[in-house]
């Protein structure tokens, strides 16, 4: 039972940190990061690709 809720609790440590926003390295040379809030997350693309960000239609 001990063992069960010290995995429980280091569980729920990690699953809390990345909920916190965290600062992105720098990228690399050649490359710039794209923010995705849809997916709460970031992408790292090379400089000169295009990004096409959509906003979801409402009728």
């Amino acid at each position: 039972m001990r063992k069960l809720t010290g995995l429980a609790i280091v569980f729920l440590i990690l699953v809390a940190v990345p909920g916190a926003a965290l600062d992105l390295p720098p990228a690399p040379k050649g490359f710039s990061w794209i923010r995705l809030p849809e997916i709460k997350g970031d992408l790292l693309a090379p400089n000169g690709w295009h990004f096409k960000n959509e906003e979801e239609k409402t009728q």
